[in-house]
């Protein structure tokens, strides 16, 4: 009789198990794991919070444009009327 075990686990840290087996083979290495996850959770958090900050700026710098632009392209455009030339 065969018996397949198939066993996974996905997350930034390890399995129970293993993370237990770090620990008696490297004392103080569950620890240290831990704090790597913690400290490439908080990159991350500061990374997207940096992402939403330039997303932010980038639609308002667009708007901002989109406004001069259409200010500009009026006022241009009363100006053409106003020395009598004709736009086409």
């Amino acid at each position: 009789m065969v018996k397949a075990v198939h066993r996974s686990f996905s997350g930034p840290l390890p399995a129970p198990e293993d993370y237990r087996a770090y620990e008696q083979i490297c004392p103080g290495a569950a620890d240290r794991i831990l704090k790597m996850a913690e400290t490439q959770q908080a990159h991350r958090i500061n990374l997207e919070n940096m992402a939403m900050t330039a997303d932010v700026q980038d639609v308002k710098r667009g708007q901002i444009f989109a406004f001069v632009i259409g200010i500009v392209s009026l006022i241009g455009g009363f100006l053409l009327i106003a020395i009598g030339e004709k736009m086409r």
